[in-house]
C-alpha cells in the first residue's frame, strides 16, 4: 500500500485541480454560493455517478450501499466546490 500513496497524492490533485479550472471556465453575475453549487452537482455527475453506477452493474454491491455512497459523494463535493467558490470569490469580480 504505501509503494501505491503517490497515486493517492496525484489522484487528489488532479481532481483539485481539475474541479479549479471547471469552476474558472464559469462565468456570470450569480453569488458565489450558487455557482459553488452548480459546479460541485455538474462534477458529481461527471465523476462520481457514471463511477459508482458501473461498479454496480459490475460488481454484485447492494443498491442501498451504492445510494449511500453517491450521497455522501455528492455532499463531499457540494462541499468541495462552495470551498472553491469562496476561496476564488475575488478573483472573477
Amino acid at each position: 500500500m504505501r509503494a501505491h500513496m503517490p497515486f493517492a497524492l496525484v489522484s487528489s490533485l488532479s481532481f483539485a485541480g481539475a474541479l479549479v479550472w471547471i469552476y474558472s471556465q464559469t462565468t456570470g453575475a450569480k453569488p458565489w454560493p450558487l455557482r459553488g453549487l452548480r459546479i460541485g452537482i455538474a462534477v458529481w455527475a461527471i465523476a462520481s455517478v457514471p463511477l459508482y453506477m458501473t461498479n454496480y452493474v459490475i460488481e454484485p454491491w447492494p443498491g442501498v450501499f451504492v445510494a449511500k455512497v453517491l450521497a455522501w459523494e455528492l455532499i463531499a463535493v457540494v462541499i468541495l466546490g462552495m470551498l472553491t467558490a469562496r476561496l476564488a470569490k475575488g478573483d472573477s469580480e
